[in-house]
C-alpha cells in the first residue's frame, strides 16, 4: 500500500502568497528640497524588492536613501480554498495515490534552544507571512488529515519520522521541496516543483549540480548530501558553521571535497579534516 505524506507547512506558505497579490511601495527618507525633483519623478510602485534595486542600479541611486513598505492584498478566501484543494488533488494525482496526510508545525521547535550563536530562522524574523496563513491552516486540519507536530518538532521532522520507520512496512512517499528532506536514509521523496516521479532515498547517495540556475547551486541526496549540509549549513535556517572561523567554503569547494567519496569513512574523515582546518584560523 502506498500513501502519502504531506509536509503542509511549506503548501501553506506557497498557496497562501499565491492568493493574494504583492508589491512594493518606496518612499525617500529624506525630506529636503534638493530631494524634491527625485521625488516627483519616483515610480511609488513597484512588484517586488529586487525590481526595485534594479531601477536603482540602472538610474544611480543608492538603494538605502529609501523606504521600502511592502503591501499585501488578498485575494478572496473561496479562491485561497480552491488554489488549496488543487494543489493537493494534482500531487495526489500525478503520484497515483488518494490515501494522504500531512502535518503543520506548532510553536516553538528544539533548535531555537540550541541556536545559541546565530538565532535559528533569524534571517526570516521580518519576512512576511500570508495573509491567509491561520485559513488555509484550518482548511487542511478540517479536511486534508492535517497534524500538528510534536512539541519541539516542525512539520518537516514528523515527516522524516514517519518516512523512514514506514520503510519495509509501505511506501510512504514525503511530499516536500526541503533540501533536508534529501538526506532522511531508506524514505521516498517527491518535490512537486522539481520531480515527475518520487525519488528512492537510499545508500550513500551523490553530490550533483541543480539544472536552470544562475550560478553553480549544489545539491544531492543520500549520506553525501547531509555531509556537505555538515559543511555549508543552512542559510535559509541561518545555520553556517564556518562564519566563525573567517574563511570562505562555498558549493563548488564542497564539490570538489566530497563528490568523488566512495564511503562513510572517506566523507567523514574529509569533514573533520576540513573543520579542524577551519579551527586553526
Amino acid at each position: 500500500m502506498t500513501k502519502v505524506c504531506f509536509d503542509y507547512d511549506s503548501i501553506v506558505y506557497n498557496i497562501g502568497f499565491s492568493a493574494e497579490k504583492r508589491y512594493v511601495e518606496v518612499e525617500l527618507k529624506e525630506t529636503k528640497p534638493s530631494s524634491n525633483k527625485l521625488r516627483h519623478n519616483l515610480p511609488v510602485r513597484f512588484d517586488n524588492r529586487t525590481e526595485f534595486k534594479e531601477w536603482c542600479k540602472v538610474n544611480d541611486f543608492d538603494y538605502e536613501i529609501f523606504i521600502i513598505n511592502d503591501i499585501q492584498e488578498p485575494l478572496p478566501v473561496h479562491i485561497a480554498k480552491q488554489l488549496l484543494n488543487q494543489k493537493i488533488n494534482n500531487i495526489l494525482r500525478q503520484l497515483n495515490v488518494s490515501e494522504y496526510y500531512g502535518y503543520l508545525s506548532n510553536g516553538k521547535v528544539f533548535r531555537e534552544d540550541v541556536s545559541t550563536i546565530y538565532k535559528y530562522k533569524g534571517d526570516r524574523a521580518k519576512s512576511l507571512k500570508p495573509l491567509h496563513y491561520d485559513f488555509l491552516r484550518e482548511e487542511l486540519i478540517k479536511h486534508h488529515d492535517a497534524i500538528l507536530a510534536l512539541p519541539t518538532l516542525e512539520a518537516d521532522d514528523m515527516c522524516s519520522i514517519d518516512s523512514h520507520s514506514a520503510w519495509g512496512k509501505e511506501k510512504l512517499i514525503v511530499v516536500t521541496g526541503d533540501k533536508d528532506a534529501k538526506t532522511v536514509e531508506k524514505s521516498y521523496l517527491f518535490d512537486p516543483e522539481t520531480m515527475i516521479v518520487p525519488q528512492k532515498i537510499i545508500g550513500i547517495g551523490k553530490l550533483y549540480w541543480k539544472e536552470h540556475t544562475k550560478t553553480p547551486t549544489l545539491t544531492g541526496h543520500g549520506r553525501l548530501w547531509f555531509y556537505a549540509m555538515l559543511l555549508l549549513g543552512d542559510g535559509v535556517d541561518c545555520i553556517k558553521p564556518r562564519l566563525l572561523c573567517n574563511v570562505k567554503f562555498g558549493d563548488v569547494g564542497c564539490y570538489k571535497l566530497l563528490s568523488d567519496c566512495k564511503t562513510d569513512k572517506e566523507a567523514l574523515s574529509k569533514v573533520v579534516a576540513k573543520n579542524k582546518e577551519w579551527k586553526r584560523k
